[in-house]
């Protein structure tokens, strides 16, 4: 009789796993993710010390198709707030910030390590426009266009068959080229600058740049 009720949970166990084993072909997915960054620094001595706080936030949306068993294509859209705040008994304190609202589409595959857990990698290409203010020693203003390429990372956990918890590395590699025209207090036009930039989010430490979301896979 014991020996029954061992086989039988262990099939439970087997089938319970197996729910999780994969992401089926042809489920649809939605979801969200969310990231803060928080940074502070001081520099200086009393006399001609400097302050600077800097906050962060951004949020996303996607839906996707999952084209294989554990692969996902999809489209992306976020929105980006950023806010520098700088004091300085030597200089004039001042601010910025800026807007970002981006969208494009995402290639994502999954690995199930069992019991629900999964790693995945996620690359993306995207198009955004920022809309940027300065104030303090100069006013400014400037819109910028950019096309972005980037590698996200994240680890994940099937809390029900189709919903998963993530938590993700936002944008740990990524290659940018941006065009921004921007204008000086008055209407004075400053100069059209073009960059090509790669860069990472391990810059800031791992544990400032950790985003968390959920996904929903729709069979």
């Amino acid at each position: 009789m014991k020996i029954k009720i061992f086989y039988t949970l262990i099939i439970i166990l087997s089938s319970a796993v197996s729910v999780f084993a994969q992401i089926e072909k042809g489920s649809l997915m939605l979801g969200g993710l969310a990231y803060y960054t928080k940074q502070s620094s001081q520099s200086g001595n009393t006399n001609l010390g400097s302050t600077s706080k800097i906050n962060t936030g951004t949020f996303d949306v996607s839906a996707g198709y999952t084209i294989k068993n554990n692969q996902v294509l999809g489209v992306i859209a976020s929105y980006n707030n950023y806010k520098l705040n700088s004091n300085s008994n030597a200089v004039e304190s001042g601010s910025q910030g800026n807007n970002t609202k981006s969208i494009g589409a995402f290639y994502r595959i999954y690995h199930s390590l069992g019991n629900g857990f999964y790693v995945y990698g996620q690359a993306a290409a995207t198009y955004s426009h920022r809309k940027e203010t300065t104030a303090g020693i100069y006013n400014y203003t400037a819109r910028t266009n950019a096309g972005n390429l980037s590698v996200s990372p994240g680890i994940s956990y099937a809390i029900l068959k189709n919903v998963q918890l993530e938590l993700a590395i936002p944008n740990l590699v990524g290659i940018t080229y941006s065009k921004s025209k921007g204008a000086l207090a008055g209407n004075t036009l400053a100069p059209t600058v073009e960059s090509f930039s790669a860069n990472t989010s391990l810059n800031n430490g791992i544990l400032s740049n950790l985003g968390v979301g959920f996904k929903i896979f729709i069979p």
